[in-house]
């Protein structure tokens, strides 16, 4: 390797035979180099880095002056592959040689080449690589290197390697291992979003259009897959699109408390919900400040889980040895169990068994600047995507139990600010015919939606609570007339009928308690139909 590189590369006049050598055995080479290597010496250790450093030496190079006719990309996927037993020796030098891999291509502008070789294959409609696991491996290199890749390059690779995703051929449906590639590919491109949070305002939308794509092919293991990236995503974006970097928080009674709280973004790297984490704020002060109650010290501002199972907010000074532990103090909390967020308002001072509070009256006041992401016209463009969602959810193809038992999963997150105006239409239209959505997605709305008014009636601060019980009562009224509709009691499928009558039931009894002798008489009538007395 290393006399082919010297001849083929570095010579006034290049070697054709070096140069045909490498383009037909540099990867099978390389490859036989991060296999088991427990048995080489110290010497036999030494050639093969020294292999190694002229492999990437010709991936560079390739990148610059490629010729179409060596695989390049595949060559550096194998060597950024954290996977092979190069990197996991006894010897403990594991991470030395990776990091050592990641710098000797990093020097002299390797990742940048990437970046424009990368560029240029997708602009080109050149052979960009299919393999979404080779398309991980490289991200994956990127991530763990990144203080060896400017910002600008890393945007650029990751915005192409998105790109590239969505435009991927539909023929060829992904296979088992391509989803397990595109996961660990989305928890990557987010945590590089972190490191640059520009990222963001084209990672949300990639991974919106990649859900639908899911949800659409004819494969039921990709559908699946896809209809659980919906639930993830909408989880994360109702926390992330709406992520303060930092609060000020003021009018505390203990002053040192006040200041500006900043967002640690490692508490979020990997997401907010998926890592069922939430995000942390941090106020570290410095030796020299002139307050000397707070000189020194770190603040945190931060959700905590009692032994209630409930999360409260806690604003402490963090123990230098255990933070994040009872040896912190504590000195005001918030005991909402629904805020995701830190609240503006409503805190009060901590008090633990047999000590005395440590923050003084008053409580202190928050507010939050400067959002970590915001998508131009971001409301009406995730609306666009839920009315999507909805609308294949919804439609009579979605038919699959696979599908529909994890519809209320997926309500529960998006229903939480929707009133199903569209939905109500739909079942509307739709309740006199075959092609009415499944009765289990229907019992999980209704189902939902009771959960959703019940919730907000206990909380005092709910204002809307008689507008969702009208818009209860619109999705109520199809459903009735579809169970009565002569035209489906036939081909209508009375395994589900038990659940959904019992879910009608409690909505009419805690919600409608007026309507309640109407249901019974709708009741009566509906076991009687002849169908029904068959099937029970």
């Amino acid at each position: 390797m290393n006399h082919a590189y010297r001849y083929g590369y570095l010579q006034a006049t290049a070697c054709p035979e070096a140069i045909k050598f490498i383009h037909k055995h540099t990867s099978h080479i390389v490859s036989i180099l991060l296999e088991d290597t427990k048995d080489i010496c110290d010497r036999g250790q030494s050639c093969i880095d020294n292999s190694l450093w002229s492999a990437i030496q010709i991936v560079k190079d390739e990148l610059e002056n490629t010729t179409g006719e060596f695989n390049v990309l595949y060559v550096l996927g194998h060597l950024f592959d954290i996977k092979n037993y190069h990197y996991h020796s006894t010897d403990g030098k594991c991470l030395e040689r990776h990091s050592y891999i990641g710098a000797t291509f990093g020097c002299g502008g390797g990742f940048a080449l990437l970046a424009m070789y990368l560029n240029h294959l997708l602009s080109s409609n050149s052979q960009f690589p299919t393999s979404i696991d080779l398309l991980y491996q490289l991200l994956g290199g990127i991530h763990l290197h990144t203080k060896f890749c400017l910002c600008g390059d890393m945007y650029m690779i990751a915005e192409t390697v998105m790109e590239h995703v969505l435009s991927l051929n539909d023929e060829e449906e992904p296979t088992e291992a391509d989803l397990v590639s595109i996961e660990g590919l989305r928890d990557l491109l987010r945590q590089i979003c972190m490191k640059i949070p520009s990222l963001l305002s084209l990672f949300f939308p990639f991974w919106r259009k990649l859900t639908l794509q899911l949800v659409s092919s004819q494969s039921l293991e990709v559908q699946l897959f896809g209809w659980e990236e919906i639930k993830e995503f909408a989880m994360e974006n109702k926390i992330t699109c709406h992520l303060p970097v930092e609060y000020i928080v003021s009018g505390s009674g203990s002053s040192f408390i006040n200041g500006r709280y900043k967002l640690d973004l490692s508490s979020v790297k990997k997401g907010v919900c998926m890592t069922l984490r939430d995000p942390v704020y941090r106020r570290i002060v410095a030796t020299d400040d002139a307050d000397v109650n707070a000189a020194g010290k770190t603040f945190t501002l931060f959700r905590c889980i009692m032994r209630s199972g409930n999360k409260w907010w806690f604003i402490s000074e963090a123990d230098e040895e255990q933070p994040g532990t009872d040896r912190d103090i504590d000195y005001y909390q918030h005991d909402s169990a629904r805020e995701h967020l830190p609240p503006s308002s409503g805190w009060k001072r901590t008090r633990r068994k047999k000590e005395d509070c440590k923050g003084i009256t008053p409580p202190p006041t928050l507010e939050a600047c400067n959002l970590l992401f915001q998508e131009k016209d971001q409301k009406n463009v995730v609306a666009k995507w839920e009315d999507e969602v909805i609308k294949i959810l919804f439609s009579d193809s979605t038919r699959h139990l696979d599908v529909v038992n994890r519809s209320k999963a997926l309500l529960n997150v998006i229903g939480q600010d929707r009133n199903f105006e569209d939905v109500a239409l739909h079942l509307d239209t739709t309740s006199s015919t075959s092609k009415f959505p499944h009765l289990i997605v229907i019992k999980n709305l209704l189902e939902v939606n009771l959960e959703f008014v019940l919730a907000d009636r206990q909380d005092e601060n709910h204002q809307n609570t008689s507008n969702n019980n009208r818009d209860i009562m619109s999705l109520l009224k199809p459903v009735i007339k579809h169970v009565q509709s002569e035209e489906v009691l036939g081909c209508m499928n009375f395994k589900y009928i038990d659940e959904l009558l019992l879910v009608l039931f409690r909505t009419y009894i805690q919600l409608f308690p007026q309507f309640v002798q109407d249901f019974f008489v709708f009741w009566r009538k509906f076991i009687l139909v002849p169908p029904l007395l068959v099937q029970w």
